[in-house]
């Protein structure tokens, strides 16, 4: 696995001055994404990646802000599949899928308790995720918009519907990802998750 280096704390109210601030303000504002949606992961700096890396229980990433990377996600360790917003169970939860983890803090931050939105990193459904799905008290797949999106999603509906797990689709916008909803969208889509 790569190492990500000396990190440092990405923390408005204490900050680093190593910390390029305008950058990653201007990167994530170009994601639709502010500090704010990711704070409750403790995002850190990586200066010799350049990323944002959120070391969690389920993996250490890291997100390239410079655009000139190979691959936008670096991955750094992982002990599982998925990356979840917030680290708790999956049991008796609504659980939301997203492709990225930037989609999946995104749909946490506007849909709050009850609800924990897990990161794929990817399009697929690894075993070990289906196996925590099974506990789930509903799952919501919530892919990106565009054909590797699609196909993704009807992938794991049928997967899912062959296990008996309550399913349905969130489809964004044609060529959109779930982070390129605004505050608006979400608040209504948290709306309709109320009533399952």
């Amino acid at each position: 696995a790569k190492d990500a280096g000396f990190l440092r704390s990405i923390n408005l109210h204490q900050p680093d001055m190593n910390v390029p601030y305008s950058d990653i303000a201007l990167f994530l504002h170009s994601k639709h994404m502010t500090l704010h949606y990711i704070s409750n992961l403790n995002p850190k700096w990586s200066a010799q990646d350049k990323s944002i890396v959120f070391q969690t229980e389920d993996q250490v990433v890291g997100r390239d802000i410079t655009g000139l990377s190979k691959s936008k996600w670096y991955q750094y360790s992982e002990r599982v599949s998925y990356i979840r917003a917030k680290p708790v169970s999956l049991a008796n939860q609504i659980v939301i899928l997203t492709e990225d983890l930037f989609s999946a803090c995104k749909a946490q931050y506007f849909l709050g308790e009850g609800i924990v939105c897990v990161a794929l990193m990817g399009t697929s459904l690894k075993d070990d995720l289906l196996s925590e799905l099974l506990t789930a008290s509903a799952v919501i797949v919530c892919l990106d918009g565009d054909a590797a999106g699609k196909a993704g999603m009807l992938s794991i509906l049928r997967t899912l519907r062959l296990v008996g797990c309550e399913v349905e689709l969130l489809v964004v916008p044609e060529d959109l990802d779930p982070k390129d909803q605004c505050p608006e969208w979400w608040r209504d889509f948290s709306i309709k998750v109320e009533k399952l």
